[in-house]
């Protein structure tokens, strides 16, 4: 994980004591407090994950919330506080690069292959259209009825600020489908959704990052780069999962090796796809689903059944140890850089019109879900094993 390693907490942890004079003890340095701050982030995660079990309550918005409230009053709590406040600036490519790969491939690795074949027309249509016109709709609610000025949003903004809005979050909503006694065919066909929107939304928000950079793109050079980033990563994932199929095939009785290779190939997909020129733009989340996919069809097959339940185990714990310390590290973000607001401290970073604006964009985002699925409701009732508006209706109950 790269961190920023200039500031004068840096220095001060390097000479035993924080920013306010207390010791620090042994912690000399950033590295440390991050190591410091993986642990505790897992062991506050235990806690919320039976307070979970016990209330009900959604386990990542009580980490988010936590983490907005350390991270506003960092400067209190010591050692911990030393460590949130270095978390927070640790490098967003950094996150992605940890995180990310292990969220993405372990939700295709374990979907379920023949119910995904079957409502694949669904997903799709859930995860790529759909997401469009979400994206289009925020970026019309945020520049015409919340009424933002192009000093704040232009409409190009706006658009990659819907982009990133239409990515829908489901593992709270999964579980409280699940609890709900919601069947397993509409529990499969919102993960594939939440499975694949992840690439659309980052292909959305990559071809409008170029033309806000000032890239002029004419409307073929816009679908070419489309084209690209899709089958490109598409590609890309069915040739990693080929090789790690094939070296599956061949280990006999050996967990660990197995668990190897998965981990080898989720994380070498990845950084291949956003970091080595290829000559063609590829996405690394895009690439991540294929993989997941490709193994989930014919990679588990290959898996024998002593290995099968430690690779299951292994993805199990550690998309838990992401989903714990993203939600936790996203918090804390909010809590040190926004409230705290420490280049301008006695600045008020959030004004009462942003809350109003902030409940406002909530409701626009609801209706916008809405009107996506409403508008291709003919598509979603016709295939798969199709939609019912009380499917819908069920859905948002829990979503919203």
């Amino acid at each position: 994980m790269s961190v920023t390693t200039a500031g004068p907490l840096f220095s001060a942890a390097a000479e035993g004591t924080d920013d306010h004079g207390s010791s620090s003890g042994h912690l000399t340095g950033g590295e440390t407090l991050v190591i410091f701050f993986l642990f505790a982030a897992l062991f506050l995660g235990g806690i919320f994950k039976e307070i979970n079990k016990k209330t009900g309550i959604p386990y990542t918005p009580m980490l988010f919330i936590l983490g907005i409230l350390c991270g506003a009053y960092y400067q209190n709590l010591g050692i911990f506080g030393a460590s949130l406040h270095t978390i927070s600036d640790v490098d967003p490519h950094g996150l992605l690069l940890i995180f990310l790969p292990i969220l993405i491939f372990e939700s295709g690795f374990n979907a379920d292959w023949h119910i995904f074949k079957r409502q694949f027309v669904q997903i799709i249509t859930l995860a790529v259209p759909c997401v469009f016109v979400s994206a289009i709709f925020i970026a019309f609610s945020l520049k015409v009825v919340l009424g933002y000025s192009d000093d704040y949003y232009t409409w190009l903004t706006a658009f990659m600020f819907g982009a990133i809005l239409s990515c829908t979050d489901t593992v709270a909503v999964l579980a409280l489908l699940k609890e709900a006694g919601a069947s397993k065919k509409f529990n499969a066909l919102i993960e594939g959704e939440s499975l694949i929107n992840d690439g659309t939304c980052m292909v959305l928000l990559t071809i409008a990052a170029e033309v806000v950079k000032g890239k002029s793109m004419s409307p073929a050079e816009v679908v070419s780069v489309f084209c690209q980033l899709t089958l490109g990563g598409t590609v890309l994932g069915i040739v990693f999962g080929v090789f790690s199929a094939i070296w599956i095939r061949k280990i006999f009785n050996d967990e660990i090796l197995v668990v190897n290779i998965t981990l080898i190939a989720c994380y070498m997909v990845y950084f291949v796809a956003e970091n080595v020129d290829l000559g063609i733009k590829i996405s690394g989340i895009i690439a991540l689903v294929s993989l997941g996919l490709f193994m989930a069809a014919f990679g588990k097959t290959r898996i024998n059944s002593e290995s099968e339940h430690a690779v299951h185990t292994f993805w199990k714990y550690a998309v838990y140890c992401a989903e714990t310390v993203i939600f936790l590290v996203a918090g804390i973000i909010i809590g040190v850089k926004v409230l705290m607001n420490e280049k301008d401290p006695e600045a008020i970073s959030i004004t009462t019109d942003d809350l109003y604006k902030l409940v406002g964009l909530y409701g626009c985002m609801t209706v916008s879900r809405f009107f996506s699925i409403a508008l291709f409701m003919p598509i979603l009732k016709r295939h798969g094993y199709g939609l019912t508006w009380r499917e819908v209706s069920f859905l948002f109950s829990c979503q919203f």
